[in-house]
Parts: structure tokens; sequence; C-alpha cells
């Protein structure tokens, strides 16, 4: 071989390394390029709104409807919202997640009324007496965690859907306004943007008789965007309707899941949704010996399981879908040391391209009581998650 020719094909041989070089560190012809990942800490929390609003539904005339409304006041005293708030606080401060889906955010207030005829009306201005989620930032900030509401949505509110005042005492009337509000962390906040808050009630409405008149008691959903690292995907909390029918009461519900699965799918980023489902997990219908009735209300978990919805509890534990260790609800009682956690309806779901690293369920051990004697946080636990965007498409439920 000659020496020129022995240069040349040296110099084509530089030149291909070259080429194969250059070609490496460009993205294959067609693909998609790879996009950075994103961790984010979730959680969701039902904060129990101090009482059981049944007692004043069918209240025929204001003599009833003082009677029922007293005893519910009384129901939210009793729970002592500040020491429940207090608690919740820390363990949410524990968690430390970026953001947080919250439902029964209850506001009760109070205002003077006065008989115009034989109904009463407020003639004060209403002023809170238990503002759960103002007593719940003010109670983290002091654990040093700071939050902020981004989005808030009412689903009712006694003050416009009731046509009277609701009398307590001879004096006093009480407003209840039923929130669910997502917060999310200040120290989030510093290197994520948060956007576009928007909220909404369903059109299932759960309708109840009250002095003669039909009130609707409205559920709904609120979501934001977040921007990290250039990615935007949606973050979504609702509380779906828990009254309805026997056996199953989701006549409601079901529908209500429907409207849920539409909102979900019209977004374009993908989503985390959040919430107080109120049904049971599919996968758990048939798991018990003997079988339990109620793990049969699994309707409107599939209907979010078919809109491309994965849960992220039986995503980390494939093995164990149904542990007694995710229950959620089932507490018969704020009062008492004992858990009687049954069941999970507090979940949290994630649509195509995220990946659940890990779950937990928080505040359901008596370590978690707001005080030694026994005083549950709330008639919920809490589940928490750490999920992951990741750096090109995929399933939720895929490895990586």
């Amino acid at each position: 071989m000659s020496a020129m020719r022995g240069k040349a094909l040296s110099l084509a041989a530089m030149l291909c390394a070259g080429v194969v070089v250059a070609l490496a560190g460009q993205p294959n012809a067609g693909a998609e390029p790879r996009r950075p990942a994103v961790t984010v800490d979730v959680q969701t929390y039902n904060l129990d709104l101090g009482a059981d609003l049944t007692p004043l539904f069918g209240a025929t005339d204001i003599a009833s409807l003082r009677a029922a409304a007293t005893g519910v006041y009384a129901d939210v005293q009793a729970s002592e919202p500040e020491q429940r708030m207090r608690a919740v606080a820390r363990i949410i401060a524990r968690q430390r997640p970026d953001v947080v889906g919250l439902q029964e955010v209850a506001l009760w207030s109070l205002a003077p009324y006065q008989l115009v005829g034989p109904y009463p009306l407020a003639v004060g201005p209403y002023v809170a007496s238990y503002d759960f989620l103002a007593l719940l930032l003010r109670d983290l900030a002091a654990h040093g965690q700071e939050y902020q509401a981004v989005s808030i949505n009412t689903t009712f509110d006694s003050a416009t859907a009731i046509p009277v005042a609701v009398p307590i005492s001879d004096t006093t009337a009480a407003r209840y306004t039923h929130r669910n509000v997502i917060i999310v962390s200040k120290a989030l906040a510093k290197h994520a943007t948060v956007t576009n808050p928007q909220q909404a009630n369903y059109q299932a409405k759960f309708t109840v008789t009250l002095l003669g008149q039909q009130v609707s008691v409205g559920r709904g959903w609120a979501s934001i965007d977040i921007t990290r690292r250039g990615r935007t995907f949606r973050f979504l909390d609702t509380h779906l309707e828990a009254y309805g029918l026997p056996p199953l009461k989701d006549q409601i519900r079901n529908p209500q899941a429907v409207e849920l699965a539409g909102v979900v799918t019209a977004s374009s980023n993908p989503a985390i949704v959040v919430g107080d489902f109120n049904a049971r997990p599919t996968m758990c219908a048939t798991w018990r010996r003997p079988p339990d009735p109620d793990d049969a209300n699994t309707i409107a978990y599939a209907t979010l399981q078919g809109a491309g919805l994965a849960e992220v509890w039986p995503l980390v534990h494939p093995g164990n879908p149904c542990s007694p260790a995710s229950w959620t609800s089932g507490q018969t009682s704020l009062r008492g040391p004992v858990s009687t956690l049954s069941h999970r309806i507090d979940d949290v779901f994630l649509t195509a391209g995220w990946t659940a690293l890990r779950t937990d369920v928080v505040g359901d051990i008596a370590s978690d009581l707001s005080r030694p004697d026994g005083l549950w946080p709330s008639d919920h636990a809490s589940t928490v998650a750490r999920v992951r965007l990741g750096d090109r498409p995929q399933l939720a439920n895929s490895p990586g």
C-alpha cells in the first residue's frame, strides 16, 4: 500500500469517526427529544368539617331547623377545630409536600339575626368563628412551612343556598361554607410557576328538601398548572358526592366521576388528580373474606381508570393493593385512641407520563392524635406520594 493511499484511508477513517461522533450527539431522526424529568411531592387531605349535616336535611319549619342547627354547631365546637388543624399542620409539615389538595375546608361564621315576620334574617355581617384554611396556613407557618392557597372551589354556602339565616340561639345565626382548596409551598414557588387557577362545580348535584324548598348541595373541583424545569403539568383536587340512595349511595357520585374524567382528558398536559373520591378501588371489590358489600362501590373509580388514570397506591404496591396500610376512611369517631379506618377512598391518580415513586398514608396512627387523650385530626387519613414526570413519554405504570 502506498504511503499516499494509506494517508487517504486514515483521513477517511477520521472523517467517518467524526461523523459518527457528531451523529451520536444528535437525537434520532423522528424521535422526540429527551426533556428534563420533574419530581413532585403531593398530598390529599380531607379535613372533616366537624359535624354531620344530615340532621338539617328535611327540616320543615324554623323550630326544627334551629334545633338541628344548634346540635350541628355544638358538634363543630366539640370537634375542636383549632386543635385538629394544629395536628393536621404538624402532619403536613413532616411530609413537606410541594402541593396539597384539601377537602372539607370548612368556614363557619356567625352573625346576629332578627325575626322578620316568622323568618330569621341576618342583620349584621358574618364573622368567621372557625376558618379551617386560615388556621391551617397559620399553623404550617409556625412549623416553618409556608404555604399559600392558589385555587379555591366553594361548593356550598348556606347563606346563599338556604332562604333564611340559620339560628343556633336567640340572637345568633350560623353559616357554613364548604370548600376544596389547593395550597402550594412557597419553597416550590421559588423554582416553579403556578398559573391558570380554575374551579367549577359538577352539574350532578345532591338535593335536599329544606323548609319546603329544594336545596342543592354541590361538589366540585379546583385545579392549577405548575411549570417546572420547562415542563407543565396540571394538579387537580376534588371531592365526589358521599350521599345518595342505598345500597351504594352512588347515583350522584358516578356521573360526577364522568364529568371529572372529561375535565382531566380535556387538558393536553399530564395531570395529577387527588381527592376524596368516595369510591373504593376496583381491585379491592372482592378481596375480603367474608365480602363487604360496600366494597362493590367501585364505579366512579373504574370511570377514572377508563379515562387513563392510574392510582399511585397499587402502582407502588402491586402485590398488596388493598393493604390496611392504605386505608384512609371509616373512622367512626374523632374521639378515642383506636383507629377504625377500614378502606381507601382518598387517592392520588396519574395520567400517562408519570411514574409513581413512593406513597404512604399519614394521620392514621396514635402519634398523630391531636391530644393524648384521643382526638383524631380528621375522620380521614391522608395519602402522600412522590411522583416523577419522566424525561420521555411513558405510561404511568411503566418502569423507570
